[in-house]
């Protein structure tokens, strides 16, 4: 349909579609059909309000995963920042790069070279306010 755009062709898949759409909406009735004779009085109640989250089609809770660091989880948002940090630095370094490239722009990177951050030490709140004093 996409290649001709003749009108005859875009009718046979608009058919096709309509038949597909009817197709998928009588397996999920008979689905529900078979679900709801097969429940009985030993059915428990989370199992059938969880069948029927699921034919409802809303999302399902996914667990994010934990930072972690070394194996260590980072509980408080300090920490989570500092993990982070970290690796943001590890990937945005230069040592990945080739050697020509690396000796091109160690010049520059000389010159940018900061301390790697640590979230809430007093050293470096006061580091920056002197940044931005001067």
């Amino acid at each position: 349909m996409r290649r001709t755009r003749r009108p005859h062709d875009i009718l046979i898949f608009k058919r096709h579609r309509a038949i597909a759409k009817k197709v998928i909406l009588a397996a999920k009735q008979q689905s529900c059909r078979h679900y709801c004779t097969s429940m009985n009085n030993n059915t428990t109640l989370p199992m059938v309000w969880r069948t029927i989250t699921k034919f409802s089609g809303s999302p399902t809770f996914t667990r994010i995963p934990q930072l972690e660091q070394n194996g260590i989880r980072a509980n408080n948002n300090q920490h989570k920042a500092n993990v982070l940090g970290n690796q943001f630095q590890a990937v945005s370094s230069s040592s990945d790069y080739p050697k020509p490239s690396q000796e091109t722009s160690r010049p520059c990177m000389e010159t940018f070279a900061q301390p790697p951050l640590r979230l809430g030490h007093a050293t470096h709140e006061s580091m920056l306010s002197s940044q931005w004093m001067n």
